[in-house]
């Protein structure tokens, strides 16, 4: 008995076993090629009968590339055993993007290209925007960041106007909580603010 792989050009129609010759199995096979083929031939129908040799055994990815079946791979390609033979596909895998839409990180399987709903530039911020120019901070954003360190600074210098508190002139701690309040009528708030000096806790 022996083993024979049935061929429509490169491609494996059919793995037999028989004790007939050749010729004979040609007849049950019209306008296929018929090879003798090692009984412990790995391929099977679909592959490319290209890419077995001699012993039966699939071809490493070197050498069918140095036999000319598949080209060698590129920046960002890799080959893969796919429909019976090796075949070129993209290769993002551990190349960091980012969902423009939800700023989260895309971890590319291999296979998938990045697309236009992705960019290779990290927001500078958790709260960034995509714009059509890059990644940005909106306003309103800032503004609320901006607003609730201003409310911290003031909520942690109360106890310095209290009556009771040792310290004879005010005036300085009272001008700047009122610049702190102010904050949000600067010209360039949110984008550019201009924090005021902190006085000092002694007479």
């Amino acid at each position: 008995m022996k083993t024979y792989a049935v061929t429509d050009g490169s491609m494996i129609t059919a793995v037999v076993q028989s004790a007939d010759e050749t010729a004979k199995l040609a007849e049950l096979f019209p306008e296929k090629s018929i090879k003798e083929i090692p009984s412990c031939f790995s391929g099977s129908k679909g592959d490319d009968i290209r890419f077995y040799d001699e012993d039966g055994k699939r071809l490493s990815v070197a050498a069918a590339t140095e036999a000319g079946l598949v080209l060698e791979a590129g920046e960002h390609e890799a080959s893969i055993w796919e429909g019976g033979k090796y075949v070129l596909v993209p290769d993002y895998t551990g190349v960091p993007y980012w969902d423009k839409a939800t700023g989260e990180a895309v971890h590319l399987s291999l296979g998938r290209k990045p697309d236009e709903s992705m960019t290779d530039i990290a927001p500078p911020d958790p709260g960034a925007l995509w714009s059509e120019t890059g990644w940005m901070v909106p306003d309103e954003v800032l503004s609320e960041r901006i607003r609730m360190e201003r409310d911290a600074l003031l909520s942690g210098s109360d106890y310095i106007m209290m009556a009771d508190y040792p310290l004879a002139d005010k005036s300085k701690w009272k001008a700047y909580r009122q610049a702190l309040r102010d904050i949000p009528l600067q010209p360039g708030f949110p984008q550019e603010i201009s924090w005021p000096q902190v006085p000092e806790k002694r007479s």
